[in-house]
């Protein structure tokens, strides 16, 4: 019995580190398992049995799920994941046991089982053809679904005594995850779920020592992550404070990130501009817009013998209507606007159209009027005014009108004033206000003007003296109130004498 346990243990300690490559791809060796040979005999006999027969299923179940997952059979592969998950519990502790690998390879099976039905729902007759909690996984958010999946598999690899920490995440688990938040579009999941894990992944030995793994998380976070969210400078700083790398690696990585900004900024220099909005000219219609049929019996009536010099027909405002005795006859029809003359010029239905040369050629047209209305050729002297458009033709009548004048503008600005004073209101205003000013102006250009008469200034200082004499000497009240007085004075007597 001994021989046979040193055997078994010396299989154990010779098994070989597992790569990431050969976990994606399924193919993982597994060796024999014992306890150690100082354990209970009881404990081993049930334990050992257990363990290998687990493992045994699994190995057999994992082609034949990744087969059906391939093919899209959903249910099949969902079936598979639930009989293997039935065996598959979270581990006794942090050292890697038997199951281990096979723990990877199925949460792996699983995460992208779920991705994929939640990215493309299989196009089925029957919903209840789909499992429900895959039917349940699509009533989540694509960062709703990121997030449970990532929770789950924490609890999956955190040891059992222990409450679920992100540090027990495998590096090869932790990519998978991310690559499934850039297949939904929802890399700030992905962010939050590598940015959790960088800040407590020093925690586990195992995990810390797993130089290969980091550089792969590091490589997807920064060439990936980052650049979908446009976080480039947030990448570069990471890369320049990051301690871990060799340097040789981190060079790498910057270098990458350089050719992939390098590269985002020349496809955006490169993708053309849109055209600028074209304005429809209004001289211009498409041939399906046909005219009111009042606006075509007023053009095709109108008629010119006199003029002979113009290749365009004249359709007047008013177009006359002969009457019976010859004589032509107004009829107040509405006037036509220019642009309605330019939707004529291009419309079929109005019987006349320009040929390649400049001349007109006939359409058929209603014997109506036919009868009513006859077109005359004339060479073109008078194009400019006809083909003008409706917004030139209104810019250059405003440009022909000659501009108000100074009094028209005052009298346009102080109407409205007047229109809201009442008489007494006037009054007061031209008793109080307009006179007193009025006359404040006429002395000082009687007193200028006698100041210029005199050869000195003596008179004109003898008069101020008169007249502050003459002022009495009430106060400001006082003098407010004899000014008044005077203007008022002063006024009725230029009113007398006609100066006003």
């Amino acid at each position: 019995m001994s021989s046979v346990t040193s055997t078994t243990t010396t299989t154990t300690v010779s098994t070989p580190r597992m790569s990431a490559g050969s976990l994606l791809s399924g193919a993982v060796p597994l060796a024999a398992y014992s306890p150690p040979s100082n354990s209970n005999a009881s404990t081993t006999g049930t334990a050992v049995p257990s363990a290998s027969s687990s493992a045994s299923t699994l190995r057999s179940l994992y082609p034949r799920a990744a087969r059906a997952l391939l093919q899209r059979d959903v249910a099949l592969t969902y079936s598979l994941l639930v009989s293997a998950f039935a065996l598959l519990t979270p581990p006794e502790s942090a050292v890697p046991g038997i199951l281990d690998p096979h723990r990877r390879k199925w949460d792996i099976l699983r995460i992208t089982l779920e991705t994929t039905v939640f990215a493309t729902p299989p196009a089925s007759a029957d919903p209840e053809a789909l499992p429900a909690p895959l039917r349940a996984n699509l009533m989540l958010s694509a960062q709703g679904l990121i997030a449970t999946l990532h929770a789950r598999s924490v609890r999956l690899f955190t040891p059992q005594a222990q409450s679920p920490k992100a540090a027990y995440l495998p590096a090869q688990m932790l990519v998978v995850l991310v690559l499934s938040s850039l297949k939904l579009h929802c890399a700030d999941a992905g962010r939050s779920i590598v940015e959790d894990w960088l800040a407590q992944r020093e925690s586990v030995e195992r995990v810390r020592n797993d130089a290969e793994g980091y550089l792969r998380v590091l490589e997807l976070f920064c060439l990936h992550v980052l650049p979908r969210l446009h976080d480039w400078e947030y990448a570069e700083e990471f890369l320049g404070y990051e301690r871990e790398l060799t340097p040789q690696s981190r060079q790498s990585l910057q270098l990458s990130l350089k050719a992939l900004r390098k590269q985002e900024i020349e496809e955006a220099r490169s993708i053309p501009s849109p055209p600028p909005l074209s304005i429809p000219n209004s001289s211009t219609s498409s041939p399906q817009r046909f005219p009111s049929p009042a606006l075509s019996t007023s053009s095709s009536s109108s008629t010119d013998t006199d003029d002979t010099h113009s290749t365009r027909t004249v359709v007047p405002h008013t177009p006359q209507r002969r009457n019976q005795n010859g004589t032509a006859g107004r009829t107040p029809t509405p006037s036509v606007s220019s642009s309605s003359l330019s939707d004529m010029k291009y419309t079929n239905g109005l019987g006349s159209a320009h040929d390649g040369h400049g001349k007109r050629s006939r359409s058929p047209v209603s014997p109506a009027r036919a009868g009513s209305s006859t077109f005359r050729s004339r060479t073109g002297v008078n194009r400019v005014g006809s083909d003008l458009s409706p917004a030139a033709a209104s810019q250059r009548a405003i440009s022909a009108r000659s501009s108000p004048s100074t009094l028209t503008l005052i009298k346009a600005s102080l109407r409205p004033l007047f229109s809201r004073i009442s008489a007494s209101q006037f009054v007061f205003a031209l008793l109080f206000v307009l006179v007193p000013i009025l006359s404040f102006l006429l002395r000082r250009r009687r007193r200028r003007m006698a100041g210029a008469a005199s050869d000195t200034g003596v008179d004109e200082v003898r008069r101020r003296l008169a007249l502050r004499v003459s002022e009495p000497r009430a106060g400001v009240l006082g003098a407010m109130w004899w000014g008044l007085a005077r203007a008022v004075a002063d006024a009725v007597r230029m009113a007398g004498g006609g100066l006003v």
